[in-house]
């Protein structure tokens, strides 16, 4: 971190050729309370892309 320009070079060959790309960045939004909640936001927007309904919380829920 950060991602420097042969990073991005290579991301953008990937994408172009089909792949996709999820980096494991959490998201705070949520207000994770522990490490287990944090790396959850990740695989959360893991599986959603995957097309799966989870019950997690979605931006913009209070």
């Amino acid at each position: 971190m950060p991602y420097n320009l042969i990073h991005i070079e290579n991301m953008r060959h990937l994408i172009i050729t089909g792949a996709t790309i999820i980096p494991a960045s959490p998201s705070f939004y949520s207000k994770p309370q522990n490490i287990y909640q944090v790396i959850d936001t990740v695989i959360d927007k893991i599986l959603l892309h995957l097309g799966f309904d989870i019950e997690r919380y979605k931006w913009g829920q209070d």
